[in-house]
């Protein structure tokens, strides 16, 4: 790794707590993390959830029903349900992400 890439892993590991020889004040504002909560998080820890549930509890990315044909030859038809769904909304991780609005550059020696 080059010096840059150096100096980024000594950041992002004292954010984290594993390395204490760095100044956490002057960490934090190289990062763009001011006292005042303004700033970016090295971690993310939820995300908008893409799927929707329905009237019933259900989550799906789309929902369907069965609609019968009017005519007498007994055939079936799949129509697409978009009325009275709710977004699933902010969604946790089960383990936190690398945030990619920071450019930190991560390698296993």
């Amino acid at each position: 790794m080059g010096a840059s890439g150096s100096k980024a892993v000594k950041k992002f590991t004292s954010l984290l707590g594993a390395n204490n020889d760095i100044d956490d004040s002057s960490v934090l504002r190289s990062a763009g993390i001011d006292g005042n909560g303004s700033g970016f998080s090295p971690l993310v820890f939820t995300r908008r959830g893409s799927m929707f549930i329905d009237e019933d509890g259900d989550v799906a990315h789309e929902f369907y029903e069965e609609v019968p044909s009017t005519k007498e030859l007994l055939r079936t038809s799949m129509k697409r349900v978009t009325n009275n769904l709710k977004p699933q909304g902010l969604v946790t991780h089960e383990f936190p992400r690398i945030n990619a609005d920071i450019p930190l550059i991560i390698s296993e020696s």
